[in-house]
């Protein structure tokens, strides 16, 4: 018989990979839509797997993250992180501004107001848009982050190397 830690640990080790899959899709789709954060796009295509479709064929199925350095890997970890805050300050910003509120939208205004304001309507709208440009960049960015962490998290769980984890 399985002891109870033993099917939990299973059990996380599954909802991680659940989890990790759901991640990949989501930069699968941004990644197809063109929604990734400029000077990420390899970092992103790399997480969702679809670099080692790509590299397949050039080095035997070797990840691009599997040949990096720690160094490297750190400088790219540092360089996600800054835009990362970036990302989260402008965030913040944009919704004290009051143009945005919390969910997003362009604040409601009265019917006079509306007549008033009718030519700052188009640039509120680009502001909404801007920032919901923001908040999929840093969703991408937090996605790359959280896959690495789900690596981590299983090789740790079930005693295999994270090479291992990431043909999972």
């Amino acid at each position: 018989k399985k002891t109870t830690m033993v099917m939990n640990r299973e059990l996380r080790v599954e909802h991680v990979l659940r989890a990790k899959e759901c991640l990949e899709r989501f930069l699968r789709f941004a990644s197809a839509v063109r929604f990734l954060p400029r000077g990420f796009e390899k970092d992103a295509r790399a997480a969702a797997g679809l670099m080692e479709e790509e590299d397949d064929d050039d080095d035997g199925g070797t990840t691009r993250e599997a040949m990096m350095t720690p160094e490297a890997k750190r400088t790219m970890k540092v360089k996600r992180f800054k835009k990362q805050s970036e990302l989260r300050r402008k965030l913040e910003e944009m919704e004290k501004s009051g143009v945005v509120d919390g969910s997003a939208r362009v604040k409601s205004r009265t019917a006079e107001e509306e007549e008033e304001e009718e030519g700052e309507e188009e640039a509120d709208e680009e502001k909404v848009r801007e920032y919901w440009f923001a908040m999929i960049e840093k969703a991408v960015l937090d996605s790359i982050e959280m896959i690495e962490g789900s690596k981590e998290e299983v090789a740790l769980l079930t005693g295999v190397s994270e090479d291992e984890v990431r043909r999972i």
